[in-house]
């Protein structure tokens, strides 16, 4: 009997462990696959409605039902997984997927790599994309680097990409510069990086190609003594009253922030608490009516001596879901879609239907229908 192809056998076992049970509380349904653990677990959703999740199931119908995708479809196995995108953009006749780290030499010149099609997804071309960050110096080699015979640097993309009205695209990097020399001190914190990090905007225009830096949002102050990681994991979006919001993880246990911008990004507002406690890999979404959403993972906070704590830590997070009812991101009004559990919690949500929106969490892959109450007149 011949082997089944790579690609459908992994489908097949990812089908034959898929299950959809019906969930308490803000959800109503959950679904749920067993598998090895995962780094970068993500979902995209195709300028069609169609959402694809791990490569090897996708659903047309918001989320209700999931079916393993098709010989015609994008074969995203390796691009959602294995090859770790973590920052995705998607709409009619252009898709862009880029590698989380980027390498760099001399002069502010560093280099990634890219996946762009712009026929549909028909073909895929995956090329170098060249970064120019003369702002950034001589930047610190990635001791965490996952990328083999090569000296990385801590810098990074991360989350989505935005289009702008002159069709630019903007995008969310983090790493830390020449200049950030505040080493992170708090033991949770030196666990993540050993350097405090910055959130930093990068734009092209040249649908990916080239990418200059265009500002910082927020940047470690130096030699602050404190529990953050500097400015980590954000998420970029554009408001309705012309301003851009960014909102960042500082560290397990210190604040997301959020930063505004009123110039298109070259400028940025001092970082502001959010009020909603700690969070990882927040993402952002407009809703149709008005509100925004944020979608962001909370480690079990810790209680009793710091020094101590580290050691015994309780590695369970939850799934978190926070609405801003004016669209302008201040004011947040949180809920837990999915409670304490062994988990990423590295969300991606995609609005499926008016007030419900589609909640995807990874390790490898947990999914949520959360319907939320209707926008208040």
């Amino acid at each position: 009997m011949p082997m089944m192809p790579i690609r459908r056998r992994f489908q097949l076992l990812v089908s034959l462990a898929l299950t959809c049970v019906m969930a308490q509380g803000a959800s109503e349904l959950e679904v749920k696959i067993t598998a090895a653990r995962c780094r970068h677990p993500r979902a995209v959703q195709a300028p069609d409605g169609t959402i694809y999740v791990y490569g090897a199931l996708k659903s047309n119908d918001g989320g209700k039902s999931f079916w393993p995708v098709e010989e015609s479809d994008p074969a995203f196995g390796s691009f959602l997984h294995a090859e770790k995108l973590t920052s995705l953009y998607w709409r009619k006749g252009l898709f862009l997927g880029f590698y989380w780290n980027v390498t760099c030499a001399e002069a502010g010149r560093c280099s990634g790599r890219m996946w762009r099609s712009r026929d549909g997804m028909k073909t895929v071309e995956k090329k170098e994309t060249v970064l120019i960050i003369p702002e950034a110096g001589s930047v610190p080699v990635d001791t965490f680097s996952e990328v083999k015979d090569q000296q990385s640097s801590t810098l990074f993309f991360h989350r989505g990409i935005q289009e702008m009205p002159d069709e630019t695209l903007l995008a969310c990097m983090i790493g830390s510069f020449e200049e950030d020399k505040s080493p992170t001190t708090d033991p949770r914190s030196k666990m993540e990086t050993p350097m405090k990090m910055r959130s930093f905007l990068m734009r092209s225009s040249d649908q990916g190609d080239t990418w200059r830096y265009l500002s910082t949002v927020a940047a470690p102050k130096a030699k602050a003594v404190d529990d953050t990681e500097g400015f980590n994991e954000w998420a970029l979006l554009p408001l309705d009253d012309g301003r851009m919001l960014a909102v960042m993880r500082t560290g397990h246990y210190s604040p997301m922030v959020a930063s505004w911008s009123s110039d298109k990004g070259k400028t940025w507002s001092p970082p502001a608490d959010m009020g909603l406690g700690p969070g990882v890999d927040p993402y952002l979404l407009r809703l149709t009516d008005g509100r925004l959403a944020v979608a962001y993972g909370q480690l079990v906070q810790r209680s009793g001596a710091k020094k101590e704590h580290w050691r015994q830590e309780d590695q369970r997070r939850r799934c978190q879901l926070a609405i801003n009812a004016d669209g302008t991101g201040k004011g947040w009004a949180a809920t837990t879609v999915a409670d304490y559990a062994p988990r990423m919690a590295y969300p991606t949500i995609f609005q499926v239907e008016p007030n419900v929106i589609l909640y995807q969490s990874g390790e490898c892959l947990e999914l949520w229908r959360v319907e939320l109450k209707p926008k208040s007149l």
